[in-house]
């Protein structure tokens, strides 16, 4: 390299950089226990604009006193940008993950908020005001007590099943694949349409807690997004392990849908954020009028 004046090299120094760099090397001389000097900055091109150099050089000492540094500079602008492009894309991403949890939660805020409100407060009044009417009329009490105690005991009813929809017994407890069956019996129970679970080359013990929760909840978003918007008669959950990924595939022989339009709702972005966590990736695959499919592959090896 070429004899370069520490003063016109200092000149080319980006202001943000600067001070650091002056401060790195000064203190390296004064030590003067390293000959080694290596840095990272920003440097001025002859155009005006910087670029991003990665420097090392030996400084050279006469009489114990350092005069001048030989060594190399590096252009590395192109690779900087790239790792700053991919730190910007983690950081977006990150924010779309907690937009998208956070959209849950308000969401399942406000269907339990509508549940207490239009369905169990409603329930409660005319249990209350039959019980009232027991007090008043002695000739029907034994009716209306019984009114009260069958809308008390429908309350009860719905607070466990709201229970059953927030809190998922442990796997410890019963395990992933019986909470799905579970969860499949109750839908079964109040709605028209067939479910199938399969599962296959997997055990439950290699799977630990919060990845069979991630799994359930997955299972769970997807089963309320075909009670609301498919209009099918079966839906299907294929659960099985491939090498060291988990694949999940839930799909339906409803309606279908214009998968570019249904990869921006709140359903499918939950989904994604879930299965992100664990390193994942969704694919879904439909058309209208011809059912739904959506795969989830999550790392075996736990969260990435």
């Amino acid at each position: 390299n070429a004899l370069i004046p520490q003063s016109f090299w200092e000149s080319l120094l980006h202001p943000d950089d600067k001070v650091r760099l002056l401060a790195r090397l000064n203190k390296l001389i004064e030590d003067g226990a390293v000959s080694v000097w290596e840095d990272e900055y920003r440097i001025k091109k002859a155009n005006g604009d910087y670029a991003w150099v990665h420097d090392r050089g030996h400084l050279i000492y006469d009489n114990n006193r350092a005069s001048r540094m030989i060594g190399a500079t590096q252009d590395i602008t192109q690779r900087v940008l790239l790792q700053k492009k991919l730190e910007q894309e983690r950081s977006t991403r990150q924010k779309e993950i907690t937009d998208a949890i956070l959209t849950a939660q308000e969401r399942e805020r406000e269907d339990i908020g509508r549940e207490l409100h239009d369905n169990l407060n409603q329930t409660l009044v005319v249990a209350k005001l039959y019980m009232q009417m027991a007090k008043s009329y002695e000739t029907n009490r034994e009716m209306y007590l019984e009114k009260s105690f069958e809308f008390i005991d429908d309350v009860i009813q719905e607070i466990r099943r709201i229970s059953k929809n927030l809190v998922i017994p442990g796997a410890h407890i019963i395990g992933l694949f019986d909470n799905i069956k579970n969860l499949l019996v109750d839908l079964s129970n109040i709605h028209p349409i067939k479910f199938e679970f399969l599962h296959d080359s997997i055990a439950e013990n290699e799977l630990d807690d919060k990845m069979q929760v991630t799994i359930f909840r997955i299972v769970q978003e997807q089963l309320n997004n075909i009670l609301k918007h498919s209009k099918a008669t079966h839906a299907g959950i294929h659960l099985s392990r491939q090498k060291g990924d988990i694949i999940l595939v839930i799909s339906d022989n409803g309606e279908g849908c214009d998968i570019l339009k249904e990869n921006t709702g709140v359903g499918i972005v939950n989904i994604k954020s879930r299965a992100e966590l664990y390193g994942g990736t969704v694919v879904t695959t439909s058309k209208p009028g011809e059912g739904y499919e959506l795969k989830v592959i999550l790392a075996l090896t736990g969260r990435g």
